[in-house]
C-alpha cells in the first residue's frame, strides 16, 4: 500500500433519505465544485470509490444506526472538481424525519514506491503513536499499520479490524485494512465496491470469528484441519499458516489483527515481536474512535447553528416587517383614549382614572413594541441611522421634559448636572440618542428605589479614542457583579431582584444602538450603592 500525505478541511451536509441535500456550508459546496448545492441531489457530485451507489450505502449505514452503531467513514471522490474525499456519514436521530449529516475532507495522495524495511515500518508506526488522528483517514492509518504486520513476518496477506455491537450484543468484525485477494469476478467487485468503505464480518465458525467471540489470539500453522476453521469457499487463495491476534486498549477489547502464510508458521514469538505494534493498534482504534464522535459533534452543531440563525432570521424579518401592523391599531387606540379623555361629558372619577390607566398602559405597549420591533430591525439588518450634528444637551432636555410625569409617579425628580457652559455635539442620530436617554433614565426610575436620578455630559477616552459621555446613575440597591455581566443581553431584566415588569429590551437595544454608533455602554455598581450607566459617542473626526 502506498504512503499518501492526508490534508482535510472539512465540509458539512445535510442529506435527506433520498439523497436530496438540504443544507451545506460552504466548505462542502467549494469540495464539491458548486456555489450552492441545497436541493440537489448528493449523488450528482459525490461517488463512493469502488462505485457502491450512494442511496445503498445510506441504507447500510440507516440500518446501523437502528443497532445504535457509529456512522462510518468511506473513501469517495467529488465528480467536479475530481478530488480524493474522505466521507463520514451519520444517521441524525434528533428529529422525526429520516435524514444523514455527511462530513467531507480532501484526501490528497502521493505515491510512494520505496522499497519497506523493518525499520521503516517501525519508524511509520511510531510517529503515528503521537498522532491524533484527525487529519487521518482510516483508510490511510489502518493501511499503513497493515503493511507492517505483513512485512515484519513476511506474510502474503491479512486485515485489521474494529469490534462492534449488534443490537443482541454480538461481536463482530468491522474491517478498515484488507489485502485484495479477490479470486474471481464476483468477489473483485465485492472488494472494490466495499473495502473503502469497510468490510463487515458476522460469521463467527470461522478462525477468526473465535478471536472475535473470545478476544483470544489464535495460532494455525494448518488451518484446514484447526477445530476453529470454518472453510474456505472455493477458489479461495491457499490459506497455509494464519495467526489471529486480539487488539486491546486498557483492558478492552477493541479490534483484531489476521495475518495469512508466513513460509515457516506462526508462533508465541510473532505475537511477542508484533506486541508493540499491536498496543499501537490499540491506540489508533481508540483514536479513531474518539476523532468520530468529535466530528459528529461538530457537525451536528455546525448543522443546528445553521437551522438556529435561520430561525432567527426569519423571525427578525417577520417582526421588523409587522412594524406598520403592530404600531398602527395601537396609536389609534391611543389617540381616541386622548379625545375621550378631553371630550366626554363623563367626567366621573372612575370614567377618569379608566382613561387614565388605558392611555398609561396604552403607551408602555407602544414604547415595549418599538423596543421589540427596532432590536429586530438591528437584527434583520434593516436599521439605518441617519447621523447628523447632535447637540447631547437638546437630547438631554428633550427626554427629561418626556419622562418628568414617569418620575412624578415614583415620586423622584432628575437633576442634569452637566455643565452648560458648551455645547456637546457629536455625530449621531437624534431620533436614537433620545430613545437611548429615555430608555437609561426609565431603568434608572423602575430600579432605583425611589431615589433621585442623576444625568450629565463629560468628556472620557477609551483606547486612546475621545468620546463624549452621557451618564445616568440612581441611588437604588445597586446591581451584583455576575448580573451584571446579563445586563444587556436581550430579555434580561435590569435588576432580578426585584419584580418590575419588563421585557429586559431596553438595555439590549441601547448596547446595539451604540455599537451602531461606533460607541460603547458600559455599567458601574456595588450593592448598596446604586448604579451608573454609561454610554460613549466618538468624537474624533465628529463635530466637535
Amino acid at each position: 500500500m502506498a504512503l499518501h500525505d492526508v490534508k482535510s478541511q472539512g465540509g458539512v451536509l445535510k442529506v435527506s433519505h433520498n439523497g436530496v441535500i438540504l443544507w451545506a456550508d460552504d466548505t462542502a459546496c467549494s469540495l464539491l465544485g458548486a456555489y450552492d448545492l441545497q436541493g440537489r441531489l448528493f449523488s450528482n457530485f459525490l461517488a463512493l470509490n469502488g462505485d457502491k451507489p450512494l442511496a445503498e450505502y445510506f441504507d447500510d449505514i440507516f440500518d446501523a444506526a437502528q443497532l445504535k452503531l457509529r456512522g462510518t467513514s468511506a473513501r469517495a471522490r467529488a465528480i467536479l472538481p475530481a478530488q480524493q474525499l474522505d466521507l463520514a456519514v451519520w444517521v441524525d436521530t434528533s428529529q422525526s424525519d429520516i435524514h444523514y449529516i455527511c462530513r467531507i475532507n480532501v484526501i490528497t495522495e502521493v505515491l510512494d514506491h520505496t522499497p519497506r524495511t523493518r525499520g521503516d515500518i517501525l519508524e511509520v508506526i511510531s510517529s503515528l503513536q503521537g498522532e491524533y488522528i484527525a487529519d487521518r483517514d482510516a483508510y490511510y492509518v489502518f493501511g499503513l499499520a497493515l503493511d507492517a504486520l505483513l512485512n515484519l513476518t513476511h506474510s502474503e496477506y491479512g486485515f485489521i479490524g474494529e469490534i462492534l455491537h449488534d443490537k443482541n450484543q454480538q461481536p463482530f468484525l468491522k474491517n478498515h485494512a484488507i489485502t485484495n485477494i479477490a479470486w474471481n469476478k464476483d468477489t473483485q467487485l465485492f472488494y472494490e465496491q466495499n473495502a473503502p468503505i469497510g468490510l463487515e464480518f458476522r460469521n463467527h465458525q470461522t478462525l477468526f470469528g473465535h478471536t472475535v467471540i473470545s478476544g483470544e489470539a489464535i495460532i494455525a500453522n494448518q488451518p484446514d484441519n484447526h477445530p476453529k476453521s470454518g472453510g474456505r469457499p472455493q477458489g479461495h487463495p491457499p490459506l497455509n499458516h494464519y495467526l489471529g491476534i486480539p487488539i486491546y486498549s486498557g483492558n478492552t477489547f477493541v479490534g483484531m489483527a489476521g495475518i495469512a502464510n508466513k513460509p515457516q508458521g506462526y508462533s508465541e514469538d510473532d505475537i511477542e515481536l508484533l506486541r508493540p505494534l499491536i498496543n499501537t493498534l490499540g491506540m489508533l482504534i481508540v483514536g479513531y474512535q474518539h476523532e468520530q464522535m468529535r466530528r459528529r459533534t461538530d457537525a451536528q452543531l455546525r448543522i443546528k447553528t445553521h437551522e438556529l440563525e435561520r430561525a432567527s432570521d426569519i423571525k427578525s424579518h417577520f417582526l421588523a416587517s409587522m412594524s406598520h401592523e403592530l404600531r398602527t391599531p395601537l396609536n389609534s387606540i391611543l389617540g381616541f383614549s386622548s379625545r375621550l379623555q378631553t371630550s366626554t361629558n363623563d367626567q366621573s372619577e372612575r370614567s377618569v382614572s379608566a382613561l387614565d390607566t388605558i392611555t398609561r398602559n396604552g403607551k408602555h405597549l407602544l414604547r415595549l413594541i418599538n423596543d421589540l420591533l427596532d432590536i429586530s430591525q438591528i437584527e434583520a439588518g434593516l436599521l439605518t441611522l441617519k447621523n447628523q450634528a447632535t447637540n447631547l444637551n437638546t437630547c438631554i432636555d428633550e427626554a427629561l421634559d418626556t419622562i418628568q410625569s414617569m418620575a412624578a409617579q415614583y415620586g423622584l425628580k432628575i437633576i442634569n448636572t452637566t455643565d452648560l457652559s458648551d455645547d456637546k455635539l457629536v455625530e449621531a442620530d437624534p431620533f436614537r440618542v433620545l430613545q437611548i436617554i429615555l430608555n437609561l433614565t426609565s431603568n434608572a426610575i423602575k430600579y432605583g428605589g425611589n431615589t433621585d436620578v442623576e444625568v450629565w455630559v463629560d468628556n472620557g477616552i477609551r483606547n486612546s479614542k475621545s468620546y463624549r459621555c452621557i451618564n445616568v446613575k440612581d441611588y437604588g440597591q445597586g446591581i451584583s457583579a455576575t448580573h451584571q455581566e446579563q445586563l444587556f443581553k436581550k430579555y434580561s431584566p435590569a435588576n432580578a431582584n426585584e419584580r418590575i415588569e419588563g421585557t429586559g429590551l431596553g438595555l439590549a437595544l441601547v448596547s446595539e444602538l451604540m455599537a451602531l454608533h461606533g460607541g460603547w455602554v458600559e455599567v458601574e455598581s456595588r450593592i448598596g450603592y446604586g448604579c451608573t450607566f454609561c454610554v460613549g459617542f466618538p468624537t474624533d473626526n465628529n463635530a466637535a
